[in-house]
């Protein structure tokens, strides 16, 4: 079983240290907290790739296109304010 640092977890993420640490901190990664500094926390190989295929978006089903809008020619036409306005009148 190998343990990683924040700092390795980091590299293999190309993110920030201080990303790893706030992921560290809600729990979103599952660490061994050997003290209180988070540079003392320690990640297994297995909580990672855990957290990555948590994290993995599958690959998207194409788009349906949309269908074509259909007018109606019985539709009553918009009335505008000053319209409204007219007939109140």
């Amino acid at each position: 079983m190998k343990f990683l640092t924040n700092r390795d977890v980091a590299v293999a993420l190309q993110v920030t240290i201080r990303r790893v640490n706030r992921l560290l901190r809600a729990n979103q990664i599952r660490h061994l907290r050997v003290g209180d500094d988070p540079a003392t926390w320690r990640i297994r190989e297995s909580d990672l790739q855990a957290y990555i295929d948590s994290r993995t978006v599958e690959t998207a089903q194409p788009r349906m296109a949309r269908k074509p809008r259909q007018h109606h020619q019985d539709r009553q036409p918009v009335l505008k304010f000053k319209d409204l306005l007219k007939e109140a009148v």
